[in-house]
């Protein structure tokens, strides 16, 4: 394990108020899904394992292929766009 050389200190450079977590996910799904993550898990600071907690949470909810405007693989075509 690593130690902090004497003379150093360590500080977190993860450390979000519930603010500015919610202002770490640009598009509307995720801000949906972080803004229901903060209301159920009150804290005065959130971190990198908390991002990772509404990611998973929004991995769970997303259809496979319609996020982000990319195309769906069907069975009865070998590619589907609306082009």
């Amino acid at each position: 394990m690593k130690t902090i050389p004497e003379g150093y200190t360590y500080a977190r450079c993860d450390l979000y108020s519930a603010d500015e977590f919610m202002g770490l996910f640009g598009n509307v799904i995720t801000q949906g899904v972080a803004a229901e993550y903060v209301r159920n898990n009150p804290k005065e600071q959130y971190n990198t394992d908390d991002e990772i907690a509404v990611y998973t949470i929004i991995d769970e909810r997303q259809v496979p292929g319609l996020l982000h405007g990319q195309h769906r693989n069907t069975t009865k075509r070998t590619y589907y766009t609306d082009r």
